[in-house]
């Protein structure tokens, strides 16, 4: 409790100022990002539960637009989660988003916050193709595990070096 000797008590999150789309398909993005920062901010337990509650039942085959737009949103936290040494995130990036933002300007403002370009990322949330959550699994220590009744849920790995379950409990 250092802080409080030194009167400079940490900054909770403030509330994003989120900003609007200039088309439909720039909303399913940035309302896959609210839907995934709203779930994590939300919820409690550990960050394999949290992480299950943020992206629901989006499933790991997610091709309605919205559930891939959320599962989107958690691999590019994760992303820029890496690229920054876990100094920043998702969150960073609807902070710069410039306002309407286009899908092409989301696009530069998670490189800009990440610092590095994203070609893999940018590639998966503008394609419709599979989504790749290995580095995304691999970052925060965490496995898939199948339930008897076939959804999925996020678990902690028990596999993880020590340095991904540490970013797990940041997480």
């Amino acid at each position: 409790m250092w802080w409080l000797w030194l009167g400079c008590a940490p900054a909770p999150d403030v509330p994003l100022a989120w900003p609007q789309a200039a088309d439909a398909g720039t909303a399913v993005h940035l309302d896959g990002a609210r839907r995934y920062l709203d779930a994590v901010a939300a919820s409690t337990g550990d960050p394999p539960e949290r992480a299950t509650a943020a992206l629901g039942h989006a499933g790991t085959t997610a091709t309605e637009p919205a559930s891939r737009a959320l599962l989107s949103a958690w691999l590019l936290d994760a992303e820029v989660r890496r690229c920054t040494g876990d100094t920043r995130r998702l969150r960073d990036a609807v902070a710069i988003a410039p306002e309407p933002v286009t899908l092409e300007a989301w696009h530069a403002a998670a490189e800009a916050v990440a610092g590095e370009p994203l070609p893999t990322w940018i590639a998966q949330d503008a394609g419709t193709g599979p989504l790749d959550y290995g580095a995304a699994l691999h970052w925060f220590g965490v496995a898939w595990r199948d339930d008897p009744d076939g959804t999925r849920h996020l678990v902690a790995d028990p596999g993880a070096q020590p340095q991904a379950r540490a970013r797990r409990q940041r997480w």
